[in-house]
Formats: C-alpha cells, structure tokens, sequence
C-alpha cells in the first residue's frame, strides 16, 4: 500500500496524504488525524501535516513558550499531539484570523480556555470532508 521511506519503518506522509485523497485540500491534516494515531510525530511530518516550513516551526516555538516539543540526545524534536493542536491554534490564529504574533500570544495568555470557535471549525472541517467523500464513493 505505501512504499517505505528512506528511514526505516516509517511511512511517508505525502503517500498517505495522496491514499487519503487529500491532493490540493488546505485541512487534510485532519484526515490524517484520524487515520494515524502515534505518540511523538518528527518535526518533517508536523510541517508536512501543517504544510508549514521546518523553520516556521522552530520561530513559533522559539516565540511560543507552551510549546515545548521533547528532543532526543541528537536533538531531534519530537512533538505530541497536544503540541500538534497547539500549533494549530497558532496557525488558526495567526493565518485565519489575521493575528500578528503579539496579538496571538496575548490572546493565548487572555484565553485558557480551549478556543470553542476554532473547535467548531475543526468539527465542521472534519464533517465536510467526511461528507465529500461519501459523496465521491456514490
């Protein structure tokens, strides 16, 4: 089904994302999401899965002190899902809503509650690509 990657054991994420039929979709990353279900995700895959730069996320967690991916003794990051939602509320944030990154990091502070619209749409997101797909198996 998926052809392995150069490392051993994993497989790559452009594959599942093409398996999933998530070609030129912006909120793939939320099939994926339900399709995989691992503990630490590479700082390559939580790009991929965020179609962000390496680099944007280094930025973010260098301006965002919650986030605080674990590093292995090479230095690697490791990110888990709960980094994961993070990021995709800085994202939501800064590149839905139009924040800048002070206006979202004051926001983050103000709000400890999870962001409710940001969960609708997550919800909503997930639905609509549920629904497109039943749509093109009929």
């Amino acid at each position: 089904m998926f052809k392995k990657s150069k490392k051993m054991g994993k497989s790559n994420f452009s594959q599942i994302l093409r398996f999933a039929g998530c070609f030129a979709t912006s909120h793939c990353y939320f099939l994926i999401t339900m399709a995989i279900e691992k503990l630490y995700y590479t700082i390559s895959e939580v790009a991929e899965l965020l179609r962000l730069n390496q680099s944007v996320l280094r930025y973010w967690e260098s301006e965002f002190s919650h986030i605080q991916p674990r590093k292995t003794k090479k230095g690697d990051r490791l990110y888990t899902q709960k980094d994961i939602d993070e990021l995709r509320m800085i994202f939501y944030l800064l590149k839905e809503k139009g924040y800048t990154i002070e206006g979202a990091k004051r926001h983050l502070r103000e709000v400890k509650l999870p962001n409710t619209s940001f969960q609708i749409v997550q919800s909503l997101t997930k639905i609509k690509l549920q629904l497109e797909q039943l749509k093109n198996n009929l």
